[in-house]
């Protein structure tokens, strides 16, 4: 007699936002400042599944012990699992960690070294196991991060364990397409004179008045979004004008100051420095795989998933790698890719329950 299917769901939690996805493809993301609020995680879990009950396991992968309301990542992981498990109890939750295994609560916090970080390695552990990929590398670029993991005979290729042996590899990149600063992606602009069309180079305001959102959106690559107000360094809306300003805002002016053709001309001048600081990274890693491999730079596998894979496409192309990229919103739609690693381990925990 065949055991009863069994509703998977997976949490991917992070410092700014919790990410949930279904075996079979739900998907919802939840916006959720995690230094700010940290007594009402546990809520905010209950929250964000109540669609998805009744929950017969859960899958769990973190990076939200990095948040600075934490003394060390090791009281991060504590609290994030004892807030799943004030919500699911002992038994339904399963922790990823670094590695590949799914551990019990006790364990996660035990060995909280591989519990800490573990969502790229679970992705990339996925997508290298269901696409078969001999040889490539997972780009996932998000709100926040850009990871670019080596894959090499169907499995995960990187030596890393935490972010800093990343960050070491030129596995992570802390820039992405929605919640990092200007200022931190580019501190020197050139600014066009309108009567003369002479460039000066000016030092912009170091300070988060605006975001790599409002870039995308000043430059029609992101569609506007008037309800989202939390990409925005201001809490107004991610509409256009209101990113004008919040970019006019960088080089301490305001729109009466500064006119919408030197601001476009910025927007471009940040997005391509950023596409810039990503193609250094991924040209690392792409070495890397080719000789790991024994494999031709431009006969690699690249798996893009994210809020950034329009971003990822356009650097791809500008590499010569967009001929063998395989998309996760191709696959399975827009809200899985931008959760991918909780629809990841959501996957992996259900293969391990099938009948």
């Amino acid at each position: 007699m065949s055991q009863p299917h069994r509703r998977v769901v997976g949490l991917d939690i992070g410092g700014a936002s919790l990410k949930v996805a279904t075996s079979d493809g739900e998907a919802r993301q939840h916006p959720f400042a995690l230094w700010q609020q940290l007594d009402a995680l546990p809520d905010q879990l209950r929250d964000i599944t109540a669609a998805f009950q009744p929950v017969d396991l859960c899958a769990v992968t973190m990076t939200g012990e990095l948040a600075d309301c934490f003394l060390n990542k090791r009281d991060g992981v504590q609290h994030i699992v004892n807030a799943v498990t004030a919500v699911f109890g002992e038994n339904i939750p399963h922790f990823f960690q670094v590695g590949g295994e799914f551990v019990a609560a006790g364990s996660a916090v035990a060995s909280w070294q591989r519990t800490a970080a573990s969502n790229w390695f679970a992705l990339t552990t996925f997508a290298a196991s269901e696409f078969q990929i001999p040889a490539g590398i997972l780009v996932d670029i998000g709100s926040t991060t850009t990871d670019m993991i080596p894959i090499v005979d169907r499995s995960v290729a990187s030596s890393a364990i935490t972010d800093l042996d990343r960050l070491k590899r030129s596995e992570l990149l802390y820039c992405g397409v929605s919640r990092t600063s200007v200022d931190s992606v580019l501190s020197d602009v050139d600014l066009i004179d309108p009567g003369s069309q002479e460039r000066h180079r000016i030092r912009i305001a170091a300070e988060r008045f605006a975001t790599m959102a409002d870039v995308f959106v000043i430059l029609g690559d992101r569609v506007e979004s008037p309800m989202d107000s939390n990409s925005t360094a201001d809490n107004r809306p991610l509409t256009r004008e209101f990113s004008l300003s919040r970019l006019a805002r960088c080089l301490c002016s305001d729109l009466n100051e500064v006119t919408e053709m030197q601001l476009v001309d910025i927007a471009q001048q940040v997005r391509e420095y950023f596409f810039d600081r990503v193609r250094c990274h991924l040209n690392r890693v792409v070495q890397t795989v080719a000789a790991q491999s024994s494999t031709r730079e431009d006969e690699l596998t690249v798996v893009i998933s994210g809020e950034g894979e329009s971003a990822a496409r356009m650097i791809l192309a500008d590499l010569g790698l967009l001929q063998n990229c395989v998309s996760i919103e191709a696959s399975w739609g827009s809200q899985v890719s931008r959760c991918a690693p909780a629809f990841a381990v959501a996957r992996m925990l259900a293969a391990r329950y099938q009948p």
